[in-house]
């Protein structure tokens, strides 16, 4: 597998003009999305780390040659939730990020990073709102699970699909929105830095444009 940077865009008008399929990795600012994308692709150093939220402020291409097919597009997109980051920014990202899953029709999928240790916000129910409205495959990602004992981390993912299916302030039975949710959107727990399902994960991810 090779992979390489292909271009930060700052906004829309910048995209490819390029009929490769895409896979885009949105979450919350400092949630590991670069350093999930290094291991997936097997490139430590493609994507910038930083342990400074909010560092990546475009829409950032890697394209990549895989073993057999087309090559892909994987798409660093905007991280959100940062509070400190400048207004105009915040503004920017809140409006390139929802055009750019409605309207791009490269994107095969979303993955949607959070980490493990922590419940999904709005920010998190409005993207599933978004792929669910355009059928749009979506992967929820829970990273960091090196953070957590191994016998916690299916106890935080099932927490995290609970807290995703309920309606906030509503404190009814799940059992329901549970049987009804589709295995396809994870979540798939991981961790980078430690290598725990990062193989699965990037088979899953594979699925998306094969």
């Amino acid at each position: 597998m090779q992979a390489t940077f292909e271009r930060a865009c700052v906004t829309l008008r910048d995209l490819p003009n390029s009929a490769l399929a895409e896979i885009a990795v949105a979450g919350r600012s400092n949630c590991g999305k670069s350093t999930l994308i290094n291991a997936l692709t097997r490139h430590a150093s493609l994507a910038r780390t930083s342990s400074t939220p909010g560092r990546t402020r475009e829409i950032i291409f890697f394209q990549v040659k895989l073993d057999k097919g087309s090559p892909i597009y994987l798409v660093d997109l905007p991280g959100y939730g940062y509070a400190k980051a400048p207004g105009a920014t915040k503004a920017r990202w809140a409006d390139i990020l929802p055009q750019y899953v409605h309207e791009r029709a490269q994107l095969k999928a979303l993955l949607v990073l959070n980490d493990v240790r922590r419940r999904p916000g709005p920010e998190e129910r409005v993207l599933l709102e978004w792929c669910a409205q355009r059928r749009l495959p979506l992967l929820f990602v829970l990273t960091k699970a090196d953070k957590l004992a191994k016998n916690k981390r299916q106890l935080s993912a099932r927490r995290f699909v609970e807290a995703l299916t309920l309606e906030p302030g509503d404190d009814t039975s799940t059992t329901k929105q549970l049987s009804q949710w589709p295995k396809s959107a994870g979540p798939v727990v991981v961790s980078a830095t430690a290598d725990i399902n990062i193989v699965q994960l990037r088979d899953r991810v594979l699925e998306f444009v094969f």
